[in-house]
């Protein structure tokens, strides 16, 4: 019986190491396999809790405890049935544990890959080494008693040790049922050490790759040089760079073949195979996302990539904490300026101060584009996060947009380009060997567009990639024509259709300052009976965090009816800016007052008001429907306005009562999923 019940807690601790190590790599992997990056996590509370969990204080009492029934010679007080029994009903309830978290799609776990997937079987196998060579040892001696005796005895004389009293005692135990007994404090022991395995692990394999990043990154060098015809274009900046990319790869397309590095990949590694793999002879742009998280990354992406242009879309305080200061991020995106040719050209963001610092600095041929004042005052409101130029006192841009309106659907407003008639370059940009002039144009252009991207903010992002078309010789009229056809990216600003026709804005795939505050005045433009914003704490903001939580808590506490925080972290700072507007009286919780703009457009698979597929609408009433997770109740008042909740099931139980329609849901920077799926009425 004892047999039975260690081998089945050594199977419940098979499971509870796997999921540790699947928790631990799924962290590894977000933080792109940086040990900076890491390190940065494990010094911030978050990173702490996930290291000493409550199991982690368990473990270390039930040594203590097995370190006293050997000291103390407390084994003639328990019996090994009774202890292996507790030991098993501990293991038992972290399994059922896992299953739930397993059943409610809450278990971290990386995204599969093949180097996630080795990372993973090699911590695993690591881990079992040791108690599979105990468990065989064991095995061994019950077979072979007289071999394990004498082989014992010799171990213990090479190493001047009382033999007969050692023999003793281990047959005592061995007896009695205690070997068994006492291995099971060994496998906590392990539990406690496995994020150190794990992370030594990550160290042996990052030391290992070292070399062979550098030989990728030889051939992607290699290999660009080859395509002589080849225009490569980077874009940096501490946000917009992925939407931007988007943007420009659409606009171009209609014209010429690109290539784009796709989603987020933005590192010297991530470029070097997209080189390596999808780039051919048959492309005449290559569109390169650069990111990075210290000084010199983005001159090594460079000098591998040669790009002929460079955009930078905005500086903040995005990951200081990594950089150490704003002036070392200025430094590290304006390497990709640096990297440029004489005769190359760079493009920065005419609204964005530290942009505008750089620019004046910028002896290359360069352009500005921004974003000029109208009488619309939402547009200057919208512009003005974080380090931004006063409208007064921006330089005469080169390209710029008024009459900016946002829509649910998408932004329109009309672009303005100013002549440059000594700003010709791009000789032979085809990979047909063709060889043309391409210049931003010898007369004033101006065009009305419309995008269908949410966020007026976007602005920004039309105007990097219109003004970098220009100069690839499309006009403002062929670009808007292409810019009809962009579409939203995944989880930035992406709108779906909700549980009882609610909203759902889908924000969460990562967030920093600005970037939450686009999307909560996105939400303002909105109207909507209530507005609810769930998101985390912004990371990697260094000693800028507690100003940046702040300045969102008030604007989230100005826009929304319901906010729930979901980390602990940095509460208590955006608590701080919610509660300076909470505190006002003369502050109104109606938004009545916003232009009407309906969200009936959305196809909701449960939407009274959605359109079959005739194109007419039909009506249907669900308003009594109990659905899910969530039921008719009162809606809470204002003085729970601004909470902090890490549970999902306690998120979903305080937004059950807003789930209603016409409500809008605003989901900022990695959410637990199943909160997306149970407000999308997928569980």
């Amino acid at each position: 019986m004892i047999d039975f019940l260690f081998f089945s807690i050594f199977f419940l601790w098979v499971i509870n190491i796997a999921a540790q190590i699947l928790k631990l790599t799924y962290i590894i992997q977000l933080k792109e396999y940086r040990w900076d990056r890491i390190l940065d996590f494990l010094k911030s509370p978050e990173g702490r809790r996930s290291i000493f969990t409550p199991f982690f204080f368990v473990y270390l009492l039930i040594i203590l405890l097995v370190f006293f029934i050997i000291v103390f010679s407390w084994t003639s007080l328990i019996s090994p049935f009774v202890f292996l029994t507790n030991v098993f009903l501990f293991y038992s309830a972290g399994f059922f544990i896992i299953l739930k978290k397993l059943r409610d799609h809450s278990l971290l776990r990386p995204r599969w890959t093949k180097k996630s997937f080795l990372f993973v079987s090699l911590s695993f196998l690591m881990m079992l080494f040791v108690p599979l060579i105990f468990i065989l040892v064991f095995i061994f001696a019950q077979m072979n008693s007289d071999f394990f005796i004498y082989s014992f005895y010799f171990i213990s004389r090479l190493l001047f040790l009382d033999t007969f009293l050692m023999i003793r005692n281990l047959f005592d135990l061995l007896y009695r049922g205690w070997i068994l007994s006492l291995m099971s404090p060994f496998l906590f022991i392990y539990n406690l050490f496995v994020p150190f395995f794990v992370l030594f692990w990550f160290l042996i394999l990052q030391a290992g790759t070292i070399f062979i990043k550098k030989y990728m990154y030889w051939r992607a060098a290699k290999k660009i040089t080859s395509m002589s015809h080849l225009t490569v274009i980077g874009i940096t900046g501490s946000y917009g760079k992925s939407t931007t990319k988007e943007f420009l790869t659409t606009i171009l397309s209609k014209k010429f073949q690109v290539l784009a590095t796709p989603a987020n990949v933005n590192s010297e590694i991530g470029v070097a195979q997209i080189i390596l793999k999808k780039l051919t002879p048959t492309h005449d742009i290559f569109i390169v996302e650069m990111g990075a998280y210290k000084k010199g990354e983005i001159a090594l992406i460079s000098k591998m990539t040669q790009p002929k242009i460079g955009i930078m879309t905005a500086i903040n305080e995005q990951h200081i904490s990594l950089f150490g200061s704003i002036e070392n991020i200025k430094q590290a995106k304006y390497e990709l300026m640096e990297s440029l040719p004489d005769d190359g050209l760079a493009l920065f963001n005419g609204d964005n101060d530290y942009c505008v610092e750089l620019y004046k600095k910028t002896k290359k041929p360069k352009l500005l584009y921004s974003v000029q004042k109208t009488d619309d005052e939402r547009v200057d409101k919208d512009f003005s996060h974080g380090k931004n130029v006063d409208s007064a006192k921006k330089q005469s841009s080169d390209i710029s947009a008024t009459n900016v309106k946002g829509t649910q659907d998408g932004i329109r407003c009309t672009l303005h380009k100013k002549p440059l008639k000594n700003l010709v370059s791009l000789q032979n940009c085809s990979s047909k060997g063709t060889s043309e002039k391409h210049h931003f144009g010898n007369e004033n252009e101006q065009q009305d567009f419309f995008v269908p991207v949410p966020g007026i903010h976007n602005v920004s992002n039309l105007l990097a990639a219109a003004a970098t078309a220009s100069y690839f010789g499309m006009s403002l009229a062929e670009i808007s024509e292409a810019a009809k056809h962009i579409q939203p990216r995944e989880k930035t600003l992406k709108l779906m259709a909700g549980i009882r026709n609610t909203l759902i804005i889908d924000d969460s795939y990562s967030a920093n300052p600005d970037g939450v505050m686009a999307a909560l005045e996105y939400l303002d433009s909105l109207a909507a009976p209530k507005k609810i914003m769930i998101m985390r704490g912004m990371i990697e903001l260094g000693e800028k965090s507690a100003e940046a939580h702040k300045r969102v808590g008030k604007k989230a506490a100005e826009v929304c009816d319901l906010v729930i925080f979901t980390t602990t972290d940095f509460f208590s700072d955006f608590l701080a800016g919610a509660m300076e507007i909470i505190n006002r009286s003369e502050i109104s919780y109606s938004h009545v007052s916003h232009p009407a703009v309906s969200h009936s457009k959305i196809s909701h698979p449960e939407n009274p008001y959605s359109e079959n597929g005739k194109g007419t609408s039909e009506k249907r009433n669900f308003g009594n429907e109990n659905v899910g997770f969530f039921n008719d109740a009162a809606f809470f008042n204002h003085n729970e306005k601004v909470l902090q909740i890490s549970s999902a099931e306690e998120i979903m139980e305080k937004v059950n009562p807003y789930v209603s329609d016409g409500n809008i849901f605003l989901l900022e920077n990695r959410i637990p999923s199943q909160i997306i799926l149970a407000l999308k009425m997928l569980h």
